[in-house]
Formats: structure tokens, C-alpha cells, sequence
């Protein structure tokens, strides 16, 4: 579900825009580039942070109605839920890391994210071994999550030696706006799961992550 996601919008997005950085790249537009990078990520922060909100909150019924059918019982709910939450928490990231990472190309920089993604690897196999005992298969997911969110900010800040005016304070204040725009959107979704009278299903397993 995670990957459907990501596949039909940053995929799609990365792919389509990866000629237009290459362009401006070979031309020397720098500020151009600049834009386009800063508009596309925006617009990956804007659409998805919010959406992952709203899939973690309905994560149950979701994976209930997707799945759980024949073998597929209560438990098995139970037991998807953990990891899919953790990947979806993850989809702003895998979705910018996808531009950042065409941005990067189309710059004739290969090596940077190569570097950093080794270390990023690093830290997503450290909270594996570290997580698995208490959160079992979960810990993949939360790994990943992690590692490709470090992996995107690195890559962010590293874009100052290329692109020295890229706005990092702005940027900052837009993910602010977000945030909290996200936070009002949770607060609905869960007054009217109350008002439905929704019961807040926690599996015993993931209750201390919840």
C-alpha cells in the first residue's frame, strides 16, 4: 500500500521532471534549477505529510478492508498494522529522496548519494538489530523510515555547496505551516472517529508505540 503510494506520485513526478533538471543543469541555470527543486519538494511535503497523517489514523479499517478475508483473520490485521504505520510515517521522505535524488544526477553528482546512503544503511541496520527484540518485524519499517528521513536531510543541506541561496529558513517556516495544518487535520479525523463512536484499536504488542 506504502509503495502504490509512492510509485503513482513521487515516481511518476521524479521521473517526468529528471529532463528539466538535467536541462537547467547543462545550461547553468542555477536558480532555475533552484525553483523547480524547492517547488517540486513542497509540493511532495504539502500532499504527503498530510496523507500519512490521515492513513496512520485509519490505518486500521484500511488494512481491514484491503485484507482481511479467510486466513487473513484479526491477527494478521493486528500484525500488518505496526509496519504499515511505520512506512507510511516515511512517505514525505521516500517521496523527496526520489526528487533529491534526480536533482543530484541531473548535477553530474553521483557520489554524494552514494556516500550518504551507505550511512544511512548504517543507521537503518543499527535500529533493526537494536528494535527487533521489542518491536519484532516493526523494527524494519521504523528503520527504514528513519534512515530515508536522515538520508533526505543530509542530502538537503549538502545542496548549500551547490546551491548557496536555497532557503533553508522559508523552507523551515513552510514545514512549520504544514505541521500544524496536519495536527488541526489529526484532531478532526479523531473527533469524528469519537463521534462515530470508533473504538482507538491498540494491539497489545504495539501499545507502547501507539
Amino acid at each position: 500500500l506504502s509503495d502504490t503510494i509512492v510509485l503513482l506520485g513521487a515516481t511518476a513526478v521524479g521521473v517526468a521532471i529528471y529532463p528539466y533538471f538535467s536541462d537547467m543543469a547543462a545550461s547553468q541555470r542555477r536558480e532555475d534549477a533552484q525553483s523547480a527543486l524547492i517547488g517540486v519538494m513542497r509540493i511532495m511535503v504539502f500532499v504527503f505529510v498530510p496523507l500519512s497523517a490521515a492513513i496512520i489514523m485509519l490505518r486500521y479499517p484500511l488494512i481491514e478492508m484491503v485484507f482481511q478475508r479467510k486466513a487473513f483473520d484479526a491477527d494478521a490485521v493486528n500484525m500488518t498494522t505496526g509496519p504499515f504505520m511505520f512506512y507510511t510515517a516515511g512517505l514525505a521522505a521516500f517521496s523527496i529522496e526520489i526528487v533529491l535524488m534526480r536533482f543530484y544526477f541531473s548535477m553530474k553528482d553521483t557520489m554524494t548519494p552514494i556516500l550518504v546512503g551507505i550511512l544511512c544503511f548504517a543507521v537503518h541496520l543499527g535500529i533493526v538489530v537494536a528494535c527487533k527484540d521489542a518491536m519484532q518485524h516493526s523494527s524494519m519499517a521504523l528503520g527504514l523510515s528513519v534512515s530515508k528521513t536522515l538520508k533526505v536531510i543530509i542530502m538537503y543541506f549538502l545542496l548549500k555547496r551547490k546551491l548557496p541561496s536555497i532557503g533553508v529558513k522559508d523552507n523551515g517556516i513552510f514545514l512549520a505551516k504544514v505541521g500544524l495544518a496536519t495536527l488541526g487535520m489529526v484532531a478532526v479525523i479523531y473527533a469524528a472517529q469519537a463521534w462515530l463512536g470508533t473504538v482507538w484499536r491498540t494491539p497489545r504488542v504495539l501499545g507502547a508505540f501507539v
